[in-house]
C-alpha cells in the first residue's frame, strides 16, 4: 500500500481466499480504511460489481 497522506508504505498480510467473497472483500475494506491515495476525492466503494442478469442464467 501507499498512504499518501502519512507519507509511508507496506505491505499488508496474506489473503487466502476463504471461499466467502463478501467476508474476504471484508478483511481488504478492514484493511484499507484510513489509507490515504494522491487524489481521494476518486475513491470509491471497496465492492463487487452488481451481477449482471446473464451471469445469474448461468448459474
Amino acid at each position: 500500500f501507499l498512504d499518501y497522506g502519512s507519507k509511508r508504505l507496506g505491505l499488508g498480510p496474506t489473503l487466502y481466499p476463504s471461499g466467502d467473497p463478501a467476508a474476504d472483500l471484508a478483511i481488504i475494506r478492514d484493511f484499507y480504511e484510513g489509507i490515504e491515495g494522491r487524489w481521494p476525492e476518486n475513491f470509491g466503494p471497496i465492492d463487487f460489481p452488481p451481477e449482471r442478469p446473464e451471469e445469474k442464467a448461468a448459474r
